[in-house]
């Protein structure tokens, strides 16, 4: 755990290790979810979650928004026992008297015979074959090219089925009334396994890497059908197991009318998931989710949030973050902060009726700066305090926005009434333009490569380089101020503007190029953008936090938008609020928020795709214009339009 500084007013973590701390999400109907009744889940190849209720029919979760589709779209019934998808990722539904087929385009609906009486439930697929289990147990159907060719037929002359499975391998495992296992392989290959004179009576089957846990009247037992062996599991677990999530490598068991984990490793379950819930099926997804289907409490979702609050709502909003040399972290709101080795310093700020630290900022003698409303701060490490700077001193206003440090030790700072210089004795004033409006600097920064230092106001971008002041010529942000600018591979400048997004700016080529919420940002209010590691930055605006991966010509190759459902309760950034190391923090309205790493390391990826081409506004049929398809969503491929009808 992390530790507690300051009495617990500010801090509710501090420590360098990111705790598994997961959060729960509950949907329900006024969420979108047809019913509160979940029967079944799968997950498609997309990414998409796909869900069966009671009496709600059939809905598409892409994590936003659900779609619903229910026998008006062409469901055999609204009532879902179980969902599949097959090797084409047509996806099967089973329903109480028949099933239905939806390739992403077109419903099938498959009847069982008109003299049966019996449910179908247990659907899986190998090759172009569909296996179910019809009635209680004992016997089973077939479905080849849409049609059931088997129909309530045992596995075996004289078998019975007590229960079913499809393990990690893709193959279908039948639990047999004689003591063994059948197993049917995708390859077309059978085997029997035997248990006689190990074990009698199997309670549980949970798949478990790439074997089998079975849960059985001698203990728990490892079924490695493989080899077709029987080996004793070593786990210490005294309750009903439920699932294996591979992910976090824990046991789901229930105890109590409680769902817990229980790290495999561990002699006891160690975190409560869910209690006095009635409990249909578990989905572990690609991106580590768990998904919870209940029957009468909707749909949960179980998760490691990308980002962790880690400060009380007490602190406030926090405008900056830094780490010095020392290892100590310094937060600055309306109060400034030092967190070293579990210890948090409060510092008084310098007296002002508005006061507010603005920017935090560490020289290369490791020396602390503090930009702030109530003047220039620099910390005295031998005597733990500050010593403020003012107009008395040679400021031209003590309100300090911004600052930054030159290749000769320099340092430069924003301020209200100009750009300042101070080379450790005295201040230095410049006007960026002669105007009386807008000598408020806004951001500024030093390009070490160029010599130059880059200083952003109301009237633009200005450079000073050698005594010279210039301003550049961006008629890309001509009506909207820029907040905020880093350098990005040595080679450009990333500036972020108050309402056109982010300029990508080559000060020595003059090339130009626009990043905006047209190639997905979630906004064009762009309060700090900056580059980390691996082609990576980091943006931040007022609808949350945006990591994205640049390629050589500056084109967004990978985007992911961070918000309210990824941890950031309070969604909106501020200007100079990041702190990007080995650990990631990032300063909102709210507080102080941890980024995931463990997270992103196990993180999925799902392909970009299409779901739909219209024309006109789908008042012409898109697939009308080509001669094939792709995709689930039936995408038509390589349409010619004629040009009266090319409006997609």
């Amino acid at each position: 755990m992390r530790s507690v500084g300051l009495l617990g007013l500010f801090f509710l973590a501090v420590n360098s290790a990111f705790t598994q701390n997961y959060s729960m999400r509950n949907f329900t109907a006024v969420d979108g979810l047809p019913q509160s009744q979940v029967n079944a889940m799968v997950e498609d190849s997309n990414g998409y979650l796909w869900i069966g209720t009671f009496a709600g029919g059939l809905a598409r979760f892409d994590g936003r928004e659900f779609k619903v589709y229910t026998t008006l779209d062409g469901l055999f019934s609204n009532t879902v026992n179980e969902i599949q998808l097959d090797s084409h990722q047509n996806l099967w539904v089973v329903h109480p008297r028949g099933l239905t087929k939806f390739d992403g385009h077109t419903f099938k609906q498959i009847k069982t015979p008109a003299i049966s009486q019996k449910y179908i439930w247990k659907l899986f697929n190998l090759g172009d074959t569909i296996f179910f289990q019809v009635g209680s147990q004992e016997a089973i159907g077939k479905i080849y090219h849409d049609s059931i060719t088997v129909w309530d037929q045992p596995v075996l002359p004289g078998k019975k089925v007590y229960f079913s499975m499809r393990t990690t391998l893709r193959s279908i495992c039948y639990y047999l009334n004689d003591s063994s296992f059948l197993l049917l392989h995708p390859n077309g290959t059978r085997n029997r396994i035997s248990f006689k004179g190990i074990f009698n009576t199997v309670k549980e089957m949970v798949n478990y890497h790439q074997t089998i846990l079975l849960n059985t009247d001698h203990g728990f037992y490892l079924f490695d059908y493989k080899k077709a062996k029987f080996y004793p599991a070593k786990l210490s677990v005294q309750d009903h197991v439920v699932a294996y999530d591979s992910m976090s490598k824990s046991l789901w068991v229930e105890k109590a009318g409680a769902l817990w984990k229980q790290p495999v490793n561990s002699s006891e379950p160690t975190q409560q998931v869910i209690a006095d819930i009635t409990v249909r099926q578990i989905l572990f997804d690609r991106e580590g989710n768990a998904w919870i289907a209940t029957s009468g409490n909707g749909l949960f979702k179980y998760a490691m949030p990308d980002f962790e609050k880690c400060t009380s709502d007490k602190l406030g909003g926090v405008m900056a973050i830094a780490k010095d040399r020392a290892g100590a972290t310094w937060l600055g709101s309306r109060v400034l902060l030092k967190i070293s080795h579990g210890k948090v310093t409060h510092y008084k700020l310098n007296s002002s009726n508005r006061n507010e630290v603005m920017e935090v900022k560490i020289d290369k003698k490791n020396e602390v700066w503090i930009a702030s409303l109530g003047g220039l701060g620099r910390y005295d490490s031998l005597k733990d305090n500050f010593k403020w700077y003012t107009r008395e001193h040679g400021l031209s206003s003590q309100y300090i926005s911004c600052i930054d440090f030159d290749a000769d030790g320099n340092l430069w700072c924003g301020t209200t009434n100009g750009l300042n210089s101070f080379n450790g004795k005295e201040f230095k004033t410049y006007q960026l333009n002669e105007a009386q409006e807008g000598r408020g600097i806004r951001s500024l920064r030093y390009f070490s490569k160029l010599k130059t230092l880059f200083a952003s106001s109301d009237q633009g971008l200005f450079t000073l380089s050698n005594g010279q002041i210039k301003k550049a010529e961006l008629p890309e942000l001509a009506s909207t101020p820029i907040i905020s600018m880093n350098v990005y591979k040595d080679s450009v400048l990333l500036l972020g503007s108050m309402g056109s997004g982010i300029l990508v700016y080559d000060p020595v080529h003059q090339h130009k190029k626009i990043i905006s919420s047209k190639d997905g940002l979630p906004s064009n209010l762009i309060y700090f953008v900056a580059p980390e590691r691996e082609n990576l930055v980091w943006v931040g605006t007022e609808q949350g936090i945006t990591r994205l991966r640049l390629n050589k010509e500056f084109d967004i190759t990978e985007i992911r938008n961070f918000g309210f459902d990824n941890g950031l309760t309070g969604v909106e950034a501020n200007q100079n609020a990041y702190f990007l190391g080995k650990e990631k923090f990032f300063g909102l309205v709210d507080g102080v928020y941890q980024f995931n790493e463990e997270k992103k390391e196990s993180a999925f990826s799902y392909p970009l795709h299409l779901t739909g081409v219209e024309v006109f506004y789908g008042e012409v049929s898109s697939r009308n214009y080509s001669d094939s398809v792709f995709s689930f969503f039936k995408i038509p491929y390589k349409p010619v339009l004629p040009s009266n009808k090319n409006h997609i």
